[in-house]
């Protein structure tokens, strides 16, 4: 299901309109095989009111169609937000992270509940986590420990002055555990501030495996991984393109014991910018090294945003992005056929 630019007037408020807002935040997730999340800002405009009333809303893909979006009422409202992260697993759960006008780091969560809610969840409770300005990137990942507790580990970016330097800001993460509470982790790295951020997760030889993607001061699309057999943090790739500043950062990576596979996406800093990435699949015994995958679409502008996300194994893959003709698109690849349009939303048919 797509939506037009303008929908058709609230039942509580028939005076209001609606909008995907421009160059929107984009995160997706796959909570079950083929079935796609997709959470995007929108905007209501209200005669009389000097500002828009902003949210986060959701747009699902199942039993082959699209349902919600920015018709149907937002599950949470946000006049900030300029960054979201979306995780999900069991196929009902589903977390969205941001970061508030206030600069704090929230979470709002989803069970499948009866009354069909999103709620706020535990991390503002437990944590004042303050992240580096209502821009600062989140990402986050979810994975099951040996006890099949849920482990999540969200990733922003920090004040620049406890880098101790106006150049570069602290990639920090944040954990929750077993013991059902958050708590702070470690700083993985100094960044560019307000660069993209992406996270992946994936176990590898029994042992969690976490990568981080960031854009260093250099400009360069860099990375840094967590050792579950080390239980720390080590640098990755340095340098596997030169991006263009500020860009977004996406990225997805599977295992099955035999073969892994990573890739991650970001804008280049050609006049017409593409969205261009890298792939570094492993099959045993093998040497993985990353390698250019060929630009997927060209054309953006300096404020587009994108996300990837895939199931079965990179035989499906979506990617969603903003234009100034559609505000949200996107491009479909499966079986690696190459990447052809699919749905339009917030633009009439």
């Amino acid at each position: 299901m797509t939506s037009p630019t303008v929908t058709t007037p609230s039942p509580n408020k028939p005076w209001a309109r609606k909008r995907i807002q421009p160059d929107t935040s984009i995160a997706v997730t796959v909570p079950d095989q083929g079935n796609v999340s997709l959470f995007y800002k929108g905007q209501v405009f209200t005669p009389g009111q000097e500002t828009s009333s902003d949210g986060i809303y959701l747009s699902t893909y199942v039993d082959g169609g699209w349902k919600g979006g920015i018709d149907a009422p937002p599950i949470c409202l946000s006049n900030a937000a300029n960054r979201v992260a979306a995780i999900s697993w069991s196929k009902v759960e589903k977390r969205i992270y941001f970061i508030d006008g206030d600069n704090i780091l929230q979470e709002y969560t989803y069970s499948g509940n009866k009354s069909d809610q999103w709620v706020p969840g535990t991390l503002q409770q437990n944590l004042k986590v303050r992240a580096n300005g209502a821009s600062s990137p989140v990402a986050a990942v979810h994975w099951y420990d040996g006890e099949q507790d849920s482990c999540i580990r969200v990733f922003y970016q920090g004040y620049q002055e406890d880098s101790g330097s106006s150049l570069q800001s602290p990639i920090k993460e944040v954990r929750w555990t077993n013991s059902k509470k958050w708590h702070m982790g470690p700083t993985l790295v100094y960044a560019l501030p307000g660069c993209g951020l992406a996270a992946v997760t994936y176990r590898l030889n029994d042992q969690q495996r976490i990568h981080v993607f960031y854009q260093s001061l250099e400009l360069t699309l860099s990375e840094v991984y967590y050792s579950g057999l080390l239980d720390e943090w080590l640098p990755g790739e340095k340098n596997m393109g030169i991006a263009g500043d500020s860009t977004p950062i996406t990225a997805f990576g599977w295992n099955t014991g035999n073969e892994e596979e990573l890739q991650v996406y970001w804008r280049n800093k050609l006049d017409d910018a593409e969205i261009v990435g890298a792939r570094k699949y492993h099959k045993q015994p093998d040497i993985p090294k990353w390698m250019p995958i060929d630009p997927v679409i060209g054309g953006l502008s300096f404020n587009d945003q994108f996300a990837v996300t895939q199931w079965g194994n990179s035989k499906h893959m979506r990617l969603y992005y903003t234009s100034d003709e559609i505000p949200l698109l996107e491009l479909c690849n499966d079986d690696g056929a190459g990447w052809v349009p699919g749905a339009k939303f917030g633009a009439d048919q």
